[in-house]
């Protein structure tokens, strides 16, 4: 039976807690989290179940300890577990012996990232924020960004500011270019916001080749003002939500549904140009202003008139499944006499073709009868000279 990885959180604000489930969110894995607000219950349930990796909060408000002598006490017993301290800007480095490393807040969602992932893989979370900090950026052309038809993009970005009401809104491309923005908070420098996400731009191309397919990532960014969250729109775009310092991080929730939502809108106007890199039609991407999925709309009208040629084959075989004619059935003759047959013989054949000329039959309406009376219309009708 497969052993699913465990994760234990150590926060009594519940911060660590989100942070853990959304790289959990983002990277689909499958795992056992365990949020626990205090350190004597933590210390319990450690000594019962094994862990891959305990994220635990430097301030433990109601605890007489804090993160830092919590994580000296669990590396010396647990030296196969993984130990990230989160702490703030202002709290002191620490240095482990142990399999523990200390990230400050705001995060770098890269280290962030490979630390997790190096936990649950059983390595060494040391060296995965070494090798992140070392990471350089690419120096392969990237080619140019799609174009984006920003009239549509208005009407996804309107809907989403009803949705969840940011303080200020900013979508820019992965060279910093700010294409839209939306707010009432002029306090925050937009221009300033678009340089300084650039970096989540970059490590979601990187990472993208890492978790295939077409990734999206979502950055969170803590503040005493502002909370900030960072959403991937394919490999070119970025869009900035800032909320207030004070609430912002109860919003994750609504901000992943509604604002990957419009990501994914706004990936669908650029088809499969989101996702492209090193485009070699420069000008086609310039000059586009419409979906890429036009083409395809195109080529299946192209498609349509074969199908049209076709129709006759196909129809041809069900044309001679005509019914067939039901024979007509007529009730026999009481008192037949087969001598009546033999008077035939003295028939004249040219009086029988007389019944099948209509000038004939109009001659025979029109003169008398045995009787020496005119054909009545009753008479006619009987006979079968009129309908």
């Amino acid at each position: 039976m497969t052993v699913l990885p465990r994760i234990l959180t150590i926060d009594p604000t519940g911060v660590s807690a989100r942070l853990v489930r959304a790289a959990i969110d983002l990277t689909d894995q499958v795992v056992v989290q365990t949020d626990i607000p205090h350190s004597a219950a933590a210390l319990a349930e450690l000594s019962v179940n094994p862990y891959h990796l305990v994220v635990c909060a430097v301030r433990l408000y109601e605890d007489d300890i804090d993160g830092y002598a919590l994580a000296q006490q669990i590396i010396p017993h647990l030296p196969n577990t993984a130990v990230v301290l989160i702490g703030e800007n202002s709290d002191p480095d620490a240095q482990f012996d142990g399999n523990a490393i200390m990230i400050k807040r705001p995060l770098d969602p890269q280290h962030f990232f490979k630390v997790f992932q190096c936990a649950l893989e059983g390595r060494d979370i040391r060296t995965a924020l070494s090798s992140a900090g070392e990471a350089t950026q690419p120096t392969q052309d990237l080619g140019p960004i799609p174009a984006l038809d920003l009239a549509a993009v208005d009407k996804i970005i309107d809907e989403l500011l009803r949705d969840v009401a940011p303080l200020s809104l900013v979508l820019a491309t992965r060279e910093g270019e700010v294409l839209l923005e939306r707010g009432t908070d002029s306090r925050l420098d937009r221009e300033q916001l678009a340089q300084a996400v650039l970096p989540a731009a970059q490590a979601t191309i990187q990472v993208g080749h890492l978790a295939r397919g077409k990734p999206s990532a979502l950055s969170f960014y803590d503040g005493d003002q502002y909370d900030i969250f960072v959403l991937s729109i394919g490999y070119h775009h970025v869009l900035c939500l800032v909320f207030d310092g004070k609430g912002g991080s109860k919003l994750f929730g609504a901000v992943r549904n509604y604002a990957q939502r419009a990501a994914l809108d706004v990936i669908a106007l650029m088809g499969e140009g989101a996702f492209s890199l090193n485009h070699t039609n420069s000008a086609g991407h310039k000059g586009r202003k419409k979906p890429s999925r036009q083409p395809q709309v195109m080529d299946m009208a192209q498609e349509s008139p074969a199908a049209v040629m076709h129709t006759p084959e196909t129809d041809a075989p069900a044309a001679t499944d005509v019914p067939a004619t039901p024979r007509l059935q007529l009730e026999p003759l009481d008192n037949f006499d087969p001598a009546l047959l033999d008077q035939l013989d003295g028939l004249n054949s040219a009086d029988a073709d007389a019944l099948f000329d209509l000038d004939t039959l109009g001659e025979i309406a029109k003169g008398r009868d045995r009787n020496g009376g005119a054909l009545t219309y009753e008479e006619a009708q009987r006979l079968g000279i009129v309908q």
